[in-house]
């Protein structure tokens, strides 16, 4: 094959230096086929090419050998391709390699071995003597399928949008306009969020019975109807938004009275675009019911909302536009409004109760660079970090810290709870449970780091953006008020910031603004406030964005700032252009089949990604960096692209010009050219794989000695052997549970499970980036249900025995039973105490049944653990180097086996007193830190 492609190369240069290092040496741009003059041989003329390097300049062809290319000759070709003189890498051989390989695996005439050797069909049966291809068929009562050659999929979209995908497209919105038949069932296109869109994936309803006296039959024509009107949305990629909007996670927060909201006029700027685009106001008492659905325990001063056809934001009322006694608690703009519907209940996506922690990506750190700030600060900033990152396996305190301020709003903050209190109570001799969540939260600081340079910066946040309604903050100027976790003092940022939001691309992106301190908005925290001033709104400066619910970057770190400001990118003609095609053809009504077509073109022209790529590796490769010109057209298409899926408007496709030849090292595309970035980006990747090895090695040491010297024997009550076989039976019981929840998401580890830092999903159903956030929340609610399951499991026999003796105290008012359904491993030992179940005197008896029933949970955990520690140490191994073990785990270096023990039945119990192992006396009636279990 190699030598089939090389006969339309026609050409080649000879390597006179093979000691040269690879990567040593200057790149050149893939030769063109251009003909200069001809070199005779013996056989025919063969054109040469022209050399080119990097930088445009031609390389003489007196510096280059010209060699025809036969059959006889390839093995020539094999050398590396350097010229002569000016000593330059081709790459010529490399991409020839690639193509040929690419091509005879698209055609399944290459196989790739599990040691990672290409090898062919042919050559594959004599590698497997004892291996045969065997046709397959599956015989069905009404069928038999046949089982042809088939790919190993992966569940990931696909992005080729060459000419050739057309039909596949066309298929596509036919299968969705006509419906799936699964037996008697028939599957009609519902709707997709934005989310799905972006994934490519959708849902589908199949008509079923009512459960009502009519017996009438639910279509998804009929839930669309109850979700709203959405007649007059134009175009049909708005319409087919609107019908998303209701499949946003929300929860259900309080129903309004048609006379508590009412509507109010947006405010527009000189240019035309809307200062308060996607945001209303709300009264205190609005924002104290909401905090009560939260179950938060201050009241936030915003709420991203989805409300009666109505999005976005409602912030406090700090300009007193509500009248007092008005009775009114909410006022819509127009800009929130989408449809009209009679749904008038609140939901709540998310609110401001607390700051997000802020962190740098690959995207940030490119424009920044590029504005001037040195890239020694950035490595700085991860050195820092990366010493953090050791330290949370070796000391408590440090751990603790960063956990704290790794606490997001998200699903994995009680996980976060949980580990400080058990810091808090243990210090060092924390259990080997403990010891790999501390590890999977380390490996998976450290994997983002590698993968997205997600470097924490600590004086900045993540926070939603409102608007100054009293119109007090100038252009150029902002108010912050950070609010830490549970903690009632407050910080006013004052001075300059930078603020963006993600995606950010242009250098205009980036803004360098002015933090001020302003009375009258001291009531709203944990928001960043934007003026009601100036010839445009700060938000549309920054990426596009507006105040429906978009979360920006903000710092205050002064090595951060630049000198100043870019001019933004025009993203209004953008708006003005969605608008005229929202105004095409008013008289034509959208049906659900338009809404089917929007979705197969979006999958045709999706190129997001390609674009976002091409914009790294350029911006990495050339010298203006995000400013050169190649970048900046990449950046308005991505713009572009983003809004497709509200205004309809595609973005052009890729051109050759703008599709990168090769891809920087630090991008991990192994299945295209690459090159060693010397960019700060590449630095940080490097730093970050040399740190990760260095660890490994650390983690498995201290993992063993943790097994070894562990006070298993301290929690050991006389008794529990009464409640042992019981723990036994129930702790098969939880591993099995567990077990399922890991094998649906392929999920290796327990340690992962629990603490929510899932380094990697084995399932590829389930393996997707994109969607790693929402997948870590849906598996900590499962994993949730299944631990209060078995803590209510624990208390149930207490309860019911205070229940019977009737030992109830005085300022009890609920049932035993009923207060059994609210226990969580948080509130058990104070809900206990409050109904006498256990009391602060040790020697009560039913405190000691629960200390012996603890002990036998802990030792059912444990078990294995202590009675093959002899038997570790004996046999203690000296970790292996990875290499291409596969039985390894690359992200932490710790042996698989070692974390499929399951451990954390024995952490449903709460943490009691601030007793750590080693203070334990022998004595059970003084055996306090067994309440910890």
């Amino acid at each position: 094959k190699i030598t089939e492609l090389a006969f339309e190369w026609k050409n080649s240069c000879v390597n006179v230096d093979d000691a040269e290092e690879e990567h040593e040496v200057e790149q050149v741009q893939l030769p063109q086929q251009e003909q200069e003059s001809t070199v005779e041989t013996s056989d025919q003329p063969i054109p040469t090419i022209i050399l080119k390097s990097t930088s445009g300049d031609i390389i003489p062809s007196s510096t280059t050998f010209c060699l025809p290319i036969e059959e006889k000759g390839v093995k020539r070709l094999l050398n590396r391709v350097i010229t002569q003189t000016q000593n330059r890498r081709l790459g010529a051989l490399s991409r020839l390699l690639l193509l040929a390989l690419k091509e005879l695996k698209m055609k399944h005439e290459l196989r790739i071995t599990r040691s990672g050797i290409f090898v062919t069909k042919h050559e594959l049966k004599t590698l497997n003597i004892d291996s045969y291809s065997i046709r397959k068929i599956y015989i069905t009562p009404c069928n038999i399928l046949y089982e042809g050659p088939f790919r190993d999929e992966d569940y990931r979209k696909l992005t080729n949008a060459s000419d050739s995908m057309i039909n596949l497209y066309e298929y596509i919105k036919s299968v969705l306009i006509r419906g799936i038949i699964i037996c008697d069932r028939r599957y009609e296109f519902l709707a997709f969020s934005s989310s799905q869109l972006r994934d490519h994936s959708t849902w589908m309803f199949a008509t079923n019975a009512r459960s009502n006296r009519t017996n009438a039959f639910i279509t998804a024509t009929d839930i669309r109807r109850w979700m709203g009107n959405f007649s007059e949305s134009r175009p049909v990629s708005k319409y087919a938004a609107r019908l998303g909007q209701s499949f946003s996670t929300t929860v259900e927060g309080v129903e309004i009275e048609k006379g508590s909201f009412h509507r109010i006029e947006d405010e527009k700027s000189r240019n035309g675009d809307y200062f308060t685009d996607g945001i209303g106001i709300s009264s205190l008492r609005l924002n104290k019911e909401l905090a009560v659905q939260l179950k938060l325990d201050r009241v936030p001063s915003a709420f991203q909302i989805r409300f009666a056809g109505s999005k976005g934001m409602i912030c406090l009322d700090v300009a007193n536009k509500i009248p007092e006694n008005s009775g009114i608690d909410l006022l819509i703009r127009p800009s929130m409004e989408k449809f009209s519907s009679l749904n008038q209940s609140i939901g709540i996506v998310r609110s401001s109760a607390s700051p997000s922690p802020a962190f740098l990506n690959r995207q940030i750190i490119l424009l920044l660079s590029s504005l001037g700030v040195s890239n020694h600060i950035f490595y700085e900033i991860q050195e820092n970090m990366l010493k953090k990152i050791s330290n949370i396996t070796k000391n408590p305190s440090a751990a603790q810290e960063l956990l704290r301020e790794f606490i997001e709003s998200g699903s994995n903050s009680g996980c976060h709870s949980f580990m400080i209190e058990c810091f808090k109570r243990f210090g060092t001799k924390i259990d080997p449970f403990l010891k790999q969540m501390v590890i999977c939260f380390q490996a998976f600081l450290l994997k983002e780091l590698r993968t997205k340079a997600r470097i924490f910066v600590k004086d900045g946040a993540c926070l939603l953006g409102v608007i100054d309604e009293t119109r007090t903050l100038n252009y150029g100027q902002i108010f912050i008020q950070i609010e830490a976790h549970k903690k009632s003092q407050s910080r006013i940022i004052q001075g300059q910031v930078i603020v963006t939001k993600n995606p950010c691309f242009h250098p205009g992106d980036i803004r360098l603004l002015t933090a001020v301190d302003v009375p009258a908005l001291h009531q709203l925290k944990n928001v960043i406030v934007f003026p009601m001033k100036g010839y445009q709104p700060h938000t549309s400066e920054i990426s596009g964005s507006d105040l429906d619910g978009d979360c920006y970057f903000v710092s205050w770190d002064k090595q951060l700032l630049f000198s100043s400001n870019e001019r933004p990118l025009n993203y209004h003609d953008q708006g003005l252009e969605a608008q005229q095609q929202a105004l095409l053809n008013p008289e034509v009504q959208i049906t659900i089949n338009d809404v089917c077509e929007f979705f197969g073109e979006y999958i045709a022209a999706d190129n997001l990604g390609l674009i976002a790529n091409s914009h790294l590796s350029f911006a990495d490769q050339l010298p203006e960096r995000a400013r050169a010109e190649k970048c900046i057209q990449l950046a308005h298409m991505h713009s572009i692209a983003v809004d497709f899926a509200k205004n309809g408007i595609r973005a052009p496709r890729l051109t050759k010009e703008l599709r990168p030849v090769t891809y920087p090292h630090y991008m991990e595309k192994n299945d295209k050219p690459q090159y060693i970035s010397t960019t700060i980006l590449g630095q940080l990747y490097d730093r970050v794989q040399d740190h990760q090895r260095d660890l490994n090695e650390e983690n498995y040491e201290q993992y063993n000695n943790l097994i070894n010297t562990f006070p298993y024997e301290k929690f050991h009550i006389d008794g529990k052997d009464d409640y042992l076989e019981d723990a036994y039976i129930i702790k098969q019981e939880y591993d099995r549970e567990l077990r399922r929840i890991m094998r649906q998401y392929g999920i290796k580890r327990e340690s992962e499970l629990i603490s929510g830092y899932i380094l990697r999903l084995m399932n590829k159903k389930y393996n997707k980036e994109s969607k790693m956030f929402e997948l870590r929340q849906e598996i900590s609610h499962a994993v949730r249900f299944v631990r209060d399951k078995y803590i209510k499991l624990f208390w149930n026999d207490f309860y019911n025995r205070e229940q019977i003796e009737q030992e109830v105290c005085e300022n009890k008012t609920e049932n035993s039973q009923d207060l059994l359904k609210r226990i969580t491993w948080k509130n058990q030992l104070d809900l206990a105490k409050i109904n006498n179940i256990v009391s602060d005197n040790t020697k009560d008896e039913m405190d000691d049944e629960i200390y012996k029933k603890a002990s036998a949970w802990f030792s059912a955990t444990y078990d294995e653990q202590m009675n093959s520690r002899e038997n570790r140490q004996k046999k203690k191994q000296k970790p292996e180097h990875f290499g291409n073990d596969k039985r390894r785990d690359l992200s932490t270096g710790l042996k698989l086996k070692t974390f499929r023990c399951d451990f954390s039945m024995t952490k449903l119990r709460y943490l009691g007193p601030e007793i750590a192992p080693a203070e334990v006396k022998s004595d059970p009636k003084t055996t306090s830190a067994v309440n910890n279990y």
